[in-house]
């Protein structure tokens, strides 16, 4: 068996965000503090970029707002490698970028592929 010390966990080592300070021992010891990066701001995409917005879903007769869902997406590494440095190159996520792929593919749906279905178009109903 090994004679190794372990830390004790409690309750004080968890600090809330932006609360963050050196510990009592890194004071002490005359170290100094690592400097933060500092936060750099997104830029604003002009909406011609961004795409088609699509409306917001109502609620229906509850008081609860509509929630976003989740999706997973799997890509093989170069699609991944493209959407990484696409989001990269323009200050944005990956997540962004593939929002607006996906609008854009629905839009491209709802005028070319499906002209009648409002559903896909993104209106509040479908005219089958």
């Amino acid at each position: 068996m090994s004679t190794a010390k372990f830390a004790s966990l409690h309750s004080g080592l968890i600090v809330r965000k932006g609360q963050a300070a050196p510990s009592p021992t890194v004071a002490a010891q005359g170290l100094a503090p690592v400097a933060a990066h500092p936060a750099k701001p997104r830029p604003a995409i002009p909406a011609a970029v961004c795409g088609p917005a699509t409306p917001q879903v109502e609620a229906s007769n509850s008081a609860k707002p509509a929630r976003i869902k989740a999706i997973t997406l799997r890509l093989d590494q170069a699609h991944y490698h493209r959407a990484q440095l696409a989001a990269a190159r323009q200050g944005r996520t990956a997540q962004d970028v593939l929002r607006e792929a996906v609008e854009r593919h629905l839009h491209y749906l709802g005028a070319e592929v499906f002209p009648h279905c409002g559903c896909i178009r993104g209106e509040a109903g479908c005219n089958r």
